[in-house]
């Protein structure tokens, strides 16, 4: 009976183990389900495309995890509620971008010289949202308006750059600010795009954004001079005046040789007119003791007349 009675209250407390540990885990599956990814588009902008006034600001904490930057304890500079990117290469252009807002200042005049922070964002969806009237709305009106609607930059200078890529309707666009702008020229954008388009028809948006990046930091970088607001207007000019130059010495050249064809060819003329008054006076009898010259040679020989 004693064994008996052990061998139950052994199967009792085996049972009793059981049932905590699987308590347990039920609890730990219970905490773990809020630190999930959350579902970022529930209203399926990813598929429908997205409204531009719909986008999530990342630069607070709950846009950010809208943005699909759940691994963040503040706001983001970067937005991606499509899921284009991954997590590593989202940490890295956070990585760009922060470091650029701390080492680059631009000077704004109206401030007195006052130097304020870069700031710079991305955005990347896998489309937009047609308009009311049904059309799709150009990239530059899309990433303005979410750089305005997201506020990035010093509002007194505009210091902001926003960088846009929509993956199915093959778009992308860099948004400056006036002061951004003074650096980072419409010419410059296009050639920083131009270098991530390779990446972008493979399909590698990590590289492509973080190429764009750093071409964006590159830029503002540098401060805005004379020389490089004006080098390619002056560089054109130069090349104009060049050909100008080389097409004018080649006119002049034409027309002193056509002067000097001219002036022969007249010579030539009035040599074989006293030529011909010569002879013309020797058929007659008249005096011709004088001198003629060579239309050949052009030089002067006397003439002596026939005896008579």
């Amino acid at each position: 009976a004693l064994r008996t009675r052990r061998r139950v209250g052994f199967g009792l407390l085996c049972v009793l183990a059981m049932g905590v540990l699987t308590l347990v885990a039920a609890v730990q599956m219970t905490s773990a389900a809020p630190q999930e990814l959350e579902n970022t588009d529930p209203n399926g902008f990813k598929e429908k495309g997205w409204p531009s006034e719909s986008v999530p600001n990342p630069s607070k904490l709950e846009g950010a995890r809208q943005c699909g930057r759940h691994q963040v304890t503040q706001g983001s500079a970067v937005c991606d509620p499509d899921g284009l990117l991954t997590s590593e290469a989202a940490d890295k252009i956070e990585e760009l971008i922060d470091a650029a807002r701390k080492d680059i200042h631009i000077p704004i005049p109206s401030l007195g010289g006052e130097g304020r922070p870069v700031q710079i964002a991305v955005l990347v969806i896998n489309k937009m949202a047609p308009g009311a009237d049904g059309r799709r709305p150009t990239s530059r009106d899309f990433a303005k308006q979410v750089h305005d609607m997201w506020g990035v930059g010093d509002s007194q200078a505009g210091t902001g750059v926003v960088l846009f890529l929509s993956k199915a309707d093959r778009m992308v666009y860099i948004s400056t600010g006036d002061a951004a702008r003074d650096r980072l020229s419409d010419k410059e954008c296009d050639k920083i795009i131009g270098n991530m388009i390779p990446l972008l028809k493979s399909q590698r948006y990590d590289l492509a954004v973080q190429k764009g990046v750093q071409g964006i930091v590159k830029g503002v970088s540098v401060a805005s001079t004379w020389w490089n607001r004006n080098r390619d207007r002056v560089i054109v000019a130069g090349v104009a005046a060049a050909v100008g130059c080389s097409w004018y010495m080649s006119y002049r050249k034409r027309l002193t040789v056509a002067a000097q064809w001219a002036g022969a060819s007249r010579a030539l003329q009035l040599l074989e007119s006293r030529q011909g008054q010569a002879q013309e006076a020797l058929r007659l009898g008249g005096d011709t003791s004088g001198n003629w010259q060579c239309p050949i040679c052009l030089d002067d020989f006397s003439y002596d007349s026939p005896a008579p």
